[in-house]
């Protein structure tokens, strides 16, 4: 099961990629010389893109195979059976475990998702019991 990042969220890095992508045009377009500066437009605008390409692509969390991994750079995986402690506060679920914690923000994720990942994190707190 996928746990997706909300259109919201991914929509402000696609906009702010398209708009240093525009800075980036304008700025190697209407100036005479080339500047750092136009690179560095260039790079920012990458970045936002390739960050909004990854969150498309491999989602925010994924359950599956008795593990929940959160998707990133750093890549979290904790294993369900393992989780000795679930704590819910300030809009984010602590997911704990002996030697690890994975914390996981709901304002990011599809409401659908929120709602979805809440009936699993019950099953799984009703195991623990």
């Amino acid at each position: 099961m996928k746990i997706s990042y909300s259109k919201k969220y991914m929509r402000f890095n696609l906009f702010m990629g398209l708009l240093w992508l525009i800075f980036a045009s304008a700025s190697l377009l209407l100036d005479e010389t080339i500047r750092w500066s136009n690179y560095f437009y260039m790079v920012v605008s990458a970045l936002y893109l390739a960050v909004y390409w990854f969150q498309k692509k491999y989602h925010y969390l994924t359950i599956a195979n008795g593990e929940i991994s959160e998707n990133g750079i750093f890549k979290k995986t904790l294993k369900l059976d393992d989780i000795i402690a679930i704590r819910y506060f300030g809009g984010d679920y602590t997911l704990k475990t002996a030697i690890a914690q994975l914390t996981i923000n709901t304002q990011i994720i599809d409401q659908q998702d929120v709602l979805t990942l809440k009936a699993e994190l019950e099953k799984l707190s009703a195991q623990q019991n």
